[in-house]
């Protein structure tokens, strides 16, 4: 092809030179692998895509997308000395909403029953009885029993026989251990189709048996009444109060916003006993009623209260007149300032106009005793979170002669939702325990870390913070096409989605990285990212998987940002949307089909599902998609060419398994060829939830192998990795692998961190023995293998991701990136002298060549590719070509553009081949 001018046409004859220079011209070529790490900007830059080295010196940095730093099971709190000097004690707990304190043995101390709901590990979960004594309550006296998911639970003597029993909701249903001789036996229980979102127990007709009193959103109150045989189902008596006008709290909840939702709880199952009566606690959303109870199981005329949004109810004497008073714990903002109140008992009863408001926030739980043994009554209102932080203080307020001290004391608390007054010991004064629920940072609002890599490695203190809400993936790319890496950064807020900022943008340049995004993309529920020239116009395309939603968002990169104007939405679903309205979304970017166009690897894509989203001009379409049966889904994709027959192979990561089924979290091989993927083609390794995967020779034995991080088993998050060693022609077994020993990983980056010819591999740990704040790892590899007894040990909190994009070739693994010009035929009789190029050289990259001739267009592709010194060697630049016998008229050259682990790129302008 010949042409006048380079400007706009892909190659000119220019004084005898071959010249490709500008986007029209490079885009004319060949891009290796689709262009998943290739490609040519507007500005006619070729260039590798995916970067590791943000700061240019020559060693690639490690991202950890930190996104949780909250303690999941914080331990249970037992202040003793409250009023005077408050000392505190803890006791192992775990996800705990719920709690009782009551004496179970009959010794004289209160003894402590705690549920576990959700402790952030796997498997099936216990409820604990702390058991008090003259030394107080400790791990030493201390009893398990089967209670998974316990959400609520009670204490009361429902059989009469003299021995209290315990009640509670696990998975949803009702399940009474019934204390025999020998205590509480673990494997000897009572299931009854019982459900509630709240239980409390008390004897309300006098008979010596304890009633189940239950409270549900989607039921009336109800009363289940104890008997010699227990708890029957079929004694039930609903609670007649209030009308139809009347929402319930939780109805109310149910039009909150966000914001609200995040720390909406529930009312109590709970009963106070006045004038000789005890009487039911039934709250509304805008007015509360305690309904007393005869021995006659009659329900007494209710006394209403104008307290709005009351959680619990206490009573007692705070100023010591010999009255009962009542305090409700509540989120009333009816007086414009979030209060509990305490109502003042009095010869006239109760009065809206004798009431005291506490100022409380997200108040849950109250507990009324006498602290100091001074006669008064004290109050302890449990807190449990502000609206970024679980980790705050309950206020103690202090009964006096005139009320209540407006001064209270505090105590930290974490997460709690239930607090008692109790007697465990042989202390003068009562102790205060809080069920704490969960510790620390309750938004997400953690930074993600840069590690900067060196020739000492890494190192702890050598990084930079970025900010984040919940960061599950990186992605490192020149995107404004300045020549400094940008970071871009998914945010999910998992655990706070009202406060979703988007996608953040951290632009690299000789100064760094600022602490805030320099950009952001809005949008929500971010969870996964890819990038290429997509569309092949020049300019890079940002891939967004979500969770909880089948749509994927592309936006375009300019040099002055991201399109946020005009984003490409596609909707990847096969079938009905409503799994993947719980469901995450992986997406990966790789030319499957050796097409020339990237292809969009998604999972899931429907229940048991994962697609391929063909690539081509016409762009991604849920129309021109292939489907992958998979045992489980939600698990990270990977495409390499793992038998290397030239065609990439797809690796699909298990996802998290289920209870009561067969193992289901497998890593999913469907092995490609010029056929294509076959669903009978396939090999499956089982894993333990994959979010993270490498693939690498580790062990120098020329194969490749598989690296998958372990995010949760069935029964536990500090769970194995494993490494799947190669074999001839693909070959893995279950029966070839070894463990790396890791905590709840999420991500991996493998590449020779410091050169020593050895792949290294760097893994995140998202929970370290229950707790988020740990320590990720970098193992060092050498001629022994892997070394786990020495890793670098750098702090994060809760990663949930990193770089997922790997360095190398997809293809051959190795550190060079191909591209390879359109042909280009020679004058009659010449032939060529010299190649060379402009480029602008990162450290640790380089640019070489090699040609090929042929006499006929067509038979190019056959041809051999040849350096200045034969088939296996390559041109410098500038580098004669006069010794080759080239063959034929019609030449192609190829580019290796390299760089040391990915780190940086080369920047080509131009190429000029000579002839003569």
């Amino acid at each position: 092809m010949y042409c006048d001018t380079w400007d706009y046409t892909p190659m000119s004859k220019i004084a005898n030179t071959w010249l490709t220079r500008g986007f029209d011209c490079f885009r004319e070529g060949t891009f290796g692998n689709g262009g998943q790490n290739l490609y040519v900007s507007k500005a006619g830059v070729l260039q590798r895509i995916h970067l590791f080295d943000t700061n240019k010196d020559g060693h690639i940095e490690l991202v950890f997308c930190n996104a949780q730093e909250h303690l999941e099971a914080p331990p249970a709190s037992v202040y003793s000395n409250v009023l005077t000097n408050p000392r505190r004690m803890e006791l192992p707990a775990g996800g705990s909403p719920t709690g009782a304190v009551m004496d179970l043995t009959g010794n004289g101390y209160d003894d402590l029953v705690i549920g576990m709901q959700k402790t952030g590990n796997q498997g099936l979960f216990n409820a604990y009885i702390y058991y008090g004594g003259p030394e107080g309550l400790t791990e030493r006296h201390h009893r398990q029993i089967p209670a998974h998911l316990c959400t609520t639970l009670t204490t009361g003597d429902f059989n009469g026989d003299g021995r209290p029993d315990i009640a509670l909701i696990t998975q949803g249903k009702l399940r009474v251990f019934y204390q025999s001789q020998r205590g509480f036996e673990p494997r000897y229980f009572t299931d009854l189709n019982i459900t509630a979102d709240q239980l409390g127990a008390s004897d309300l007709d006098g008979d010596g048996c304890a009633e189940l009193y239950a409270l549900s959103t989607n039921a009336p109150p109800r009363i289940y009444w104890g008997g010699p045989n227990g708890i029957d189902p079929q004694q039930v008596s609903e609670v007649p109060v209030g009308d139809t006008a009347d929402v319930s709290s939780s109805d109310e909840q149910k039009g909150l916003s966000e914001e609200e939702k995040v720390a909406a709880t529930g009312p109590l199952a709970m009963f106070v006993h006045l004038d000789g009566r005890q009487h039911l606690f039934v709250p509304f959303a805008h007015r509360t009623f305690l309904v007393p109870v005869g021995n006659d199981r009659s329900f007494g005329p209710p006394l209403e209260f104008k307290c709005q949004q009351a959680l619990a109810v206490a009573c007692g004497d705070m100023n010591g007149n010999g009255y009962s008073d009542l305090v409700f714990a509540s989120r009333d903002q009816s007086t414009g300032q979030e209060c509990s109140w305490v109502y003042w008992g009095g010869e006239a009863g109760f009065s809206e106009q004798r009431r005291t408001a506490m100022a409380t926030h997200r108040a849950c739980d109250v507990a009324v005793g006498d602290l100091n043994n001074n006669g008064h009554d004290d109050i302890v209102i449990c807190q449990k979170q502000t609206d970024k932080m679980y980790s705050i203080q309950s206020p103690v307020f202090c009964g006096t002669d005139e009320g209540i001290d407006p001064h209270p004391i505090h105590l930290n608390t974490e997460g709690a939702r239930r607090v008692f007054i109790a007697r465990t010991n042989n202390d003068t004064t009562p102790q205060v325990i809080f069920i704490n629920q969960a510790a620390r940072n309750a938004t997400g609002d953690v930074d993600s870390y840069v590690y900067y890599g060196g020739p000492d490695g890494f190192h702890p203190n050598r990084r930079d913070a970025l900010a984040g809400r919940g960061a599950t993936s990186a992605m490192i790319c020149d995107f404004n096409e300045n020549g400094w890496p940008d970071i871009v950064i998914a945010n999910s807020s998992e655990n706070a989605m009202h406060l979703d900022p988007g996608t953040y943008v951290f632009r690299g340049g000789p100064k760094g990285f600022s602490h805030q995004p320099n950009e952001i993309i809005p949008m929500r529920h971010g969870l996964d990212l890819s990038a290429g020239d997509i569309d092949h116009d020049g300019c890079l395309e940002l891939i967004i998987g979500l969770f909880y939603s089948p749509d994927i968002l592309i936006y375009r990169s300019t040099p002055d940002g991201f399109d946020l104007e005009h984003p490409k939405i596609v909707t990847a679903l096969y079938g009905p949307d409503e799994f993947m309205r719980t469901s995450v979304r992986w997406v990966r970017l790789a030319d499957m089909n050796n097409d020339g166009w990237l292809d969009l690897i998604v999972n899931p894509v429907a229940d048991g599902l994962c697609g391929i989203l063909w690539g081509g001009p016409e762009g991604f379409s849920s129309n021109r998609m292939q489907l992958f049966p998979l045992n489980g889904n939600h698990g990270t994709p990977l495409a390499r060419d793992l038998t290397g027959n030239g065609y990439l192979d797809l690796l699909i990561g298990g996802g998290k398994p289920r209870m009561n089924v067969p193992h289901e979290s497998f890593i999913d091989i469907y092995w490609n060829g010029p056929e294509g993927m076959q669903p009978h083609r396939h090999t499956q390794l089982e894993s333990q939830s994959v979010i993270g995967l490498s693939v690498a020779d580790f062990n120098h034995n020329g194969y490749l192998d598989i690296f998958c991080t372990a995010y949760k088993s069935l029964i536990e998050r500090d769970v194995d990795s494993y490494i799947y060693w190669g074999g001839p022609n693909g070959h893995y077994s279950n029966k070839n692998r070894s463990r790396i020993r890791t905590h709840s990983s999420s991500g991996c980056v493998a590449a020779d961190f410091n050169e020593d010819g050895y792949i290294d591999l760097a893994i995140a740990n998202h929970k370290t023995f229950g707790d988020h704040i740990g320590d990720s790892f970098v193992l060092w590899n050498g001629p022994n293998g892997l070394d786990e007894q020495n890793p670098t040990r750098l702090p994060t909190s809760g990663p949930h991701g990193m770089q997922h994009e790997q360095p190398g070739n997809l293809i051959d693994g190795g550190n060079e990136e191909y591209y390879t010009s359109a042909p280009f035929q020679l004058p009659d009789n010449q032939h060529v002298t010299s190649i060379a190029w402009e480029a602008e050289l990162g450290p640790k990259t380089w640019v070489k060549a090699q040609l090929r001739f042929s006499d006929h267009e067509e038979t190019l592709d056959a041809a051999f590719w040849t350096g200045p010194d034969g088939e296996n060697s390559w041109f410098n630049n500038g580098q004669s070509a006069e010794a080759l016998n080239d063959n034929g008229c019609w030449v192609q050259y190829r580019l290796a553009l390299g760089a040391t682990n990915g780190g940086c790129t080369p920047r080509i302008t131009e190429v000029r081949v000579r002839h003569n």
